[in-house]
């Protein structure tokens, strides 16, 4: 059996590591903490998020002046990534629906092809009749 003053000492260094391992990793966190703090509210990524918020402000509001107030919208899920952003851009508004056939209008992006004052970054929607002789 180990000497009494060496298990009491043995346990004091145990819990001195211990408590150092945890102050250095909770310091390494708020450290994290604050570099991601200041790199997301650095100027670029606030210019970044304006900008986010211009081009789906855009899509909106051109998607809005297409689609009949509460009339049901189908964004054609294939590619993906044009659905992804006009549903981003619509979402709050539009009463979208999974099919063509449910929808009043079918809206679509056409990226790269907008041009004059209606288009956003180069973007537009564009809208079709929806219902069984609407696009599907």
């Amino acid at each position: 059996m180990p000497p009494r003053w060496l298990t009491g000492a043995a346990a004091r260094v145990v819990a001195v590591l211990l408590g150092a391992s945890c102050a250095a990793v909770l310091s390494h966190g708020a450290i994290q903490g604050v570099r991601s703090t200041a790199q997301l509210s650095s100027a670029r990524s606030i210019d970044l998020a304006h900008l986010d918020d211009s081009f789906y402000s855009c899509l909106s509001d051109e998607a809005r002046r297409l689609v009949p107030a509460s009339a049901p919208v189908e964004i054609p899920r294939n590619p993906p990534g044009p659905w992804v952003v006009l549903a981003k851009a619509i979402d709050r508004w539009a009463r979208l629906v999974p099919e063509a056939s449910q929808a009043k209008v079918v809206l679509e992006l056409r990226t790269g092809t907008g041009q004059g004052p209606k288009a956003c970054l180069g973007d537009s929607v564009v809208a079709f009749p929806g219902g069984l002789h609407g696009r599907s």
